[in-house]
């Protein structure tokens, strides 16, 4: 009877012992991805879309009120005036080479 309970104190004793399992907290992101993060988030509640430029930095991209209307110069357009139908751009910024238009003239024009 002794034995026994002397082989229950010291379980009760080793239990005490045991180190309490706390779970590891999440690993902090780097800076330059939480300010990453913020500018999606940004960029979404604005209306917008994150897309990659050509040098592979995420610029908001936001549809303009005046794509597809006719125009003269990109002074008529919250983006470029596209030279190919002579209309506003969808979207700004407006990546890529396209022949923008102006004073009767139709400069190429390269976005990355």
């Amino acid at each position: 009877m002794m034995r026994r309970l002397t082989c229950f104190v010291m379980l009760l004793v080793l239990g005490a012992c045991q180190e309490e399992l706390v779970p590891s907290p999440e690993p902090a992101l780097p800076p330059e991805l939480v300010a990453q993060e913020k500018a999606t988030q940004d960029c979404l509640k604005a209306g917008g879309t994150p897309v990659i430029n050509g040098f592979g930095i995420s610029i908001c991209q936001v549809k303009t009120q005046d794509g597809g209307k006719s125009c003269s110069s990109s002074d008529d357009c919250e983006g470029f005036c596209l030279a190919e139908g002579q209309i506003c751009t969808s979207h700004s910024p407006h990546f890529g080479c396209f022949e923008t238009y102006g004073n009767g003239q139709r400069p190429t024009l390269c976005v990355d």
